[in-house]
């Protein structure tokens, strides 16, 4: 009767450990005897300074004769008065919070196959979403494209932005385009 006490303690002990943050929380067996990554962490904070509220976070896996073997990062949102402005519309903030995850991810982003983003409203209503590495590396692969061509347009880098324009499928002229995106009134 001893042991068991004894392994209950250890168990304990084991899954008390680790500093977590203001609104942040692990979940699952399995996440309790992994700490995530310093990057893993900072996505955490990103996803929690952006929506506010309470974020729990788990590592899971799942298999299936269908789709084989699979590794994610779970997050669920919740008591985020940002979400709730979105709740009608709630697919773009948890698209945003796996891509927010995922942008933070170094190394990591091997790790994983997907990236889980569960919402719950204070109605009680929980939402989940996956979203799979191959399409956050496409839309991050994206965004860099757009943070470039809005940096252009901010500095009026008018030679660099005609570079990155792409004209072969419809025709247009570059320079007539630049003019009146740059017309002032």
């Amino acid at each position: 009767m001893s042991k068991i006490y004894i392994l209950l303690s250890i168990f304990l002990i084991i899954t008390s450990c680790g500093n977590k943050r203001e609104g942040e929380h692990k979940t699952g067996l399995f996440s309790n005897f992994i700490s995530i990554s310093d990057n893993e962490d900072k996505g955490v904070k990103e996803i929690l300074a952006f929506y506010g509220g309470q974020c729990k976070y788990a590592i899971g896996a799942s298999a299936s004769t269908k789709d084989g073997k699979k590794k994610y990062f779970e997050l669920e949102m919740s008591q985020s008065v940002v979400l709730e402005d979105y709740a009608n519309k709630i697919e773009m903030p948890a698209s945003n919070i796996a891509y927010l995850f995922y942008s933070n991810l170094k190394d990591e982003k091997s790790s994983y196959d997907e990236i889980h983003s569960i919402i719950i409203l204070k109605d009680g209503t929980k939402k989940t979403f996956e979203y799979s590495t191959e399409k956050l590396e496409l839309v991050d692969k994206r965004m860099s494209l757009a943070k470039k061509t809005v940096d252009l347009l901010t500095n009026k880098d008018y030679e660099n932005l005609k570079l990155l324009l792409n004209n072969e499928l419809f025709k247009f002229d570059k320079d007539e385009l630049i003019s009146y995106i740059f017309l002032e009134y």
